[in-house]
């Protein structure tokens, strides 16, 4: 008996246009990125503007008066920071050798298997050639860089001040049954994006700076850049905090024992406070994802996009979720309408 195969032409294109659309969209994945992270910017600092906007302020002055407001404190924190953190990093780089040299002292039970100057190291001279190459590549595509956060700042703008126009040319595109549904998603997503990014940038600051303050007081070298790292490890759930301890843990064995054990009780006391006091109350309306999952998301997303990729990954992550959350809700209530008509 044949059986014949009909083949719905239709869907064959449909698939055929869907293949082409993910190989287009991964050649452009950086004007993506781009693009994206101009989105979570707006939508972290839509709210701000909206507030502005509701006191009869308006929305071209409000989003004016917001962006040089936190552009301005970007500029500070630049000037304040950057240059004693880089004078640290030098520093470091400077001391290598004398950093190996007292790991050795340390570890006098393999003496016999390190080698006696820091140029026999097998594969050192393979490493400083890379990180060589690694600076050159970083000053090559430092205008670049500057490039993308400068376009990021004005489509992250318009996006803010062009709010109504953009959900407007959106409803366009759906079916008017579905705007309140979109509308109501539109406002979760804004809602949970802007209590990410301020609920990040609180804990990532608090951090910091109580990190900062206790390394000071303890006189442990680089705290600054210590604490720098410290802060901008929370956006790693579980481990993340181990992460950011376990540099200054290092550092602070060279100069005593007991000094590392100290610096090792401070974190553990920042992590507690931070647990246990600002976690539940800056995060409680944040999307809740499983740290598995937010792990997973920026190990693919720094695979993806870098470090820009691993940064959007959460946020993005997030939203994917709240879509398909009130999806399910409305499908689910669709389903009830049925069966009570």
């Amino acid at each position: 008996m044949n059986q014949t195969v009909k083949i719905d032409f239709s869907s064959v294109v449909k698939t055929v246009l869907f293949i082409l659309l993910l190989f287009f969209l991964y050649f452009i994945r950086n004007l993506l990125l781009i693009l994206i992270v101009s989105f979570i910017v707006a939508g972290v600092l839509m709210p701000v503007v909206d507030w502005f906007e509701k006191r009869r302020v308006s929305r071209l002055l409000a989003t004016l008066f917001v962006y040089f407001f936190f552009i301005f404190l970007f500029i500070v924190f630049l000037v304040l920071v950057i240059p004693p953190f880089f004078e640290e990093i030098k520093f470091i780089g400077q001391k290598t050798a004398v950093y190996y040299h007292s790991i050795k002292t340390y570890l006098l039970g393999l003496e016999k298997f390190l080698p006696k100057d820091i140029s026999e190291i097998p594969g050192l001279e393979e490493g400083v050639k890379k990180l060589t190459q690694g600076i050159f590549f970083f000053i090559s595509n430092f205008f670049q860089v500057i490039f993308s956060l400068f376009l990021i700042i004005i489509l992250s703008f318009y996006i803010t001040l062009s709010k109504k126009s953009l959900e407007n040319f959106l409803f366009s595109f759906i079916p008017k049954k579905y705007h309140h549904f979109t509308s109501h998603l539109l406002f979760l997503i804004r809602k949970d994006l802007s209590n990410w990014g301020w609920g990040m940038l609180i804990l990532m600051t608090l951090v910091g700076c109580l990190t900062y303050v206790g390394l000071l007081i303890l006189n442990v070298r680089f705290a600054l850049s210590l604490a720098i790292f410290a802060g901008l490890m929370e956006i790693i759930p579980q481990i993340g905090p181990f992460i950011g301890a376990l540099p200054a843990v290092i550092l602070a064995l060279f100069q005593s024992p007991i000094k590392a054990v100290m610096v090792a009780i401070l974190y553990i006391f920042v992590q507690q406070i931070e647990n246990n006091l600002v976690v539940p109350q800056v995060m409680k309306k944040t999307v809740g994802l499983n740290p598995i999952v937010v792990i997973l998301v920026l190990l693919i997303g720094g695979k993806i996009g870098g470090i820009l990729g691993a940064i959007i990954a959460v946020p993005v992550t997030a939203v994917i979720y709240i879509t398909f959350r009130e999806y399910i809700k409305l499908k689910k209530a669709e389903l009830e309408k049925i069966k009570e008509s």
